[in-house]
């Protein structure tokens, strides 16, 4: 008789099987930053966001999500949260259930740090194809956040020249 050794221990949470119900609506104001989708691991029963963004709004999105330590957040409506420090900020992985949560982080206009903040060293008047870091910072975070904003908003930006060129040879 196999048994699961680590599951006995408690070592393993095993995962609520979810309910073959219908996904949740993707009725967010688009182009958003973060970008807002829905989760293909949970059946589109929940939203998931994978975003960038600067050291100091960490604060605001935590008392957005009101978490005060790894083991207080929303615990029935985070399904996952987790963040990493890279790109001069931190990459954030939320996925989620309540669409409340999902306005309120749309709500603090978060954005990433500025380019050549995240790539102090590279020069990008050097980079005619993207690859590997600075394709995932631009696919992912960048180009997201920058088809987000309005013309005015984009005017506001604080680009270098280099950078503010880089930018609108991709769009």
């Amino acid at each position: 008789m196999k048994t699961n050794f680590l599951s006995k221990l408690g070592l393993v949470k095993k995962q609520e099987k979810l309910k073959d119900e219908d996904p949740l609506v993707l009725n967010f104001i688009t182009p958003s930053y973060p970008l807002v989708k829905l989760s293909q691991e949970h059946k589109g029963q929940a939203y998931y966001l994978f975003f960038l963004i600067s050291k100091s709004e960490l604060p605001r999105l935590l008392t957005t999500l009101d978490i005060r330590d790894s083991s207080q957040c929303h615990k029935k409506l985070l399904i996952n949260f987790s963040l990493y420090e890279d790109f001069s900020g931190y990459v954030v992985s939320l996925t989620c259930n309540e669409k409340s949560i999902i306005e309120s982080i749309l709500n603090l206009k978060l954005s990433p740090p500025l380019p050549h903040h995240s790539f102090p060293d590279i020069d990008p008047n050097n980079y005619g194809s993207l690859q590997g870091n600075l394709d995932l910072w631009f696919s992912h975070f960048w180009s997201t956040y920058w088809l987000s904003l309005s013309e005015a908003e984009k005017d506001k930006v604080q680009l270098t020249n280099d950078w503010e060129e880089f930018t609108e040879l991709r769009f």
